[in-house]
């Protein structure tokens, strides 16, 4: 499944859709079987969906839709007995950079998990496994990411099996029975809180959503409107997670 994802969002985003929208035109324009009406149309569609994908005009509403208030009152965890971060991947060569080829969610993550320490000083459950055979648990390097923010080892506990959402839930249930504790606070993406919560809803623990890398708002730019690499950044984001919350409506 995690193939087929991978190929989707190569296909339906830039470069792959640049390459089927030019191969489509070409194909079109060099054989005589359509009519110029038909040509020009579907060079206009072409253009319109290039600026589409190359903009976040229908980006924007629709993942801040999925995101949601991003905010969140420190002063409310009091009752909180652990704090949950679940990684978020690493990138190609990790061995070679293990600093920065951390993914950016991943640390966005961490850093909120670290406040929140800071203010209630109790324990960071890290979830996260391998993601390549050949790296540590992310848990693990997420772990000495903390621990340099000043975070005692004896804080934090790593949970070294799961590699994707549906199993750090389901490990997660198991963490918090060992330690004891279900009132927790969880750190994720905002993007990435739809699907944890429909996860979680069967669950027994008490669950404090903390929504961390908001990449939209209900206000509109004019960047927005401008083609540019984080816009299409952002169409990437949003169709990963429909992706993602079809196959998790499909499968759990």
């Amino acid at each position: 499944m995690l193939i087929v994802k991978k190929i989707l969002l190569f296909w339906l985003t830039a470069p792959g859709l640049f390459f089927i929208i030019f191969f489509a035109n070409a194909l079109v324009f060099s054989t005589k079987k359509f009519s110029k009406k038909f040509q020009h149309r579907l060079f206009i569609a072409s253009t319109v969906l290039l600026y589409i994908v190359t903009t976040s005009i229908i980006t924007k509403p629709l993942l801040h839709k999925i995101e949601g208030d991003c905010s969140f009152d420190i002063k409310t965890l009091s009752k909180i007995e652990a704090i949950v971060v679940l990684t978020g991947g690493t990138e190609r060569d990790f061995n070679n950079d293990q600093v920065s080829k951390v993914s950016n969610t991943t640390i966005k993550r961490l850093v909120t998990a670290a406040a929140i320490y800071n203010s209630i000083k109790k324990p960071v459950i890290i979830m996260g496994g391998k993601s390549n055979s050949t790296e540590p648990a992310e848990s693990l390097t997420g772990a000495k990411i903390l621990t340099s923010m000043g975070i005692p080892v004896k804080d934090i506990v790593t949970e070294e099996k799961s590699i994707n959402t549906y199993e750090n839930i389901t490990e997660l249930e198991k963490v918090a029975n060992q330690l004891r504790v279900k009132n927790i606070a969880l750190v994720s993406s905002a993007s990435h809180m739809p699907r944890i919560k429909k996860l979680l809803k069967d669950k027994e623990l008490k669950v404090t959503f903390i929504p961390t890398a908001c990449n939209a708002s209900d206000r509109m730019h004019a960047d927005d409107f401008v083609p540019s690499i984080k816009n299409m950044e952002l169409n990437l984001i949003l169709l990963y997670e429909l992706l993602g919350n079809i196959k998790y409506a499909i499968y759990y």
